[in-house]
C-alpha cells in the first residue's frame, strides 16, 4: 500500500496538480478532479474472499470504453463515482505501472 501512495503522489506532482484528503463514509480518498485515490474495504467493491482493506485509483474514461475496461477483478466500476464516466483500478501490483500511467494520462485529458 505504501508503494501505491507514493505512486499517486508522483502522478499528481508530475501533472502539476494538488490533492486534498476527504472521507466517503469509511473510505479515505485523495482527489484532484482527474483521479481519486481511495483506501476502502474489499466488501464495498464486491470483491470475493475475506474482507480486507484495499487501495484503488478512480479514473475517468469515455463511456464507450468502460465496458471493455471493467473486468470485475482489477478494473471495477468507479467506487463512489458516476459509473458512466469513472472506473476503479485495484492497486494490488497486478496491473502494470505503465498501464496505470497510460490510464492516468487519458483521465487527465478527459478532465481538462
Amino acid at each position: 500500500m505504501r508503494k501505491s501512495k507514493l505512486f499517486m503522489v508522483t502522478i499528481l506532482s508530475s501533472c502539476g496538480l494538488n490533492s486534498h484528503k476527504t472521507r466517503f463514509g469509511d473510505a479515505q480518498t485523495r482527489t484532484n478532479g482527474m483521479a481519486h485515490y481511495l483506501t476502502v474495504t474489499s466488501d464495498k467493491l464486491a470483491l470475493p474472499g475475506a474482507t480486507h482493506v484495499v487501495t484503488v485509483l478512480d479514473l475517468r474514461a469515455r463511456p464507450e470504453d468502460l465496458s471493455m475496461l471493467i473486468d470485475g477483478q482489477h478494473y471495477l466500476p468507479g467506487y463512489h463515482m458516476n459509473k458512466k464516466h469513472w472506473y476503479s483500478i485495484l492497486l494490488d501490483d497486478v496491473v502494470p505501472l505503465a498501464t496505470i500511467m497510460d490510464d492516468v494520462k487519458v483521465s487527465y485529458m478527459l478532465a481538462k
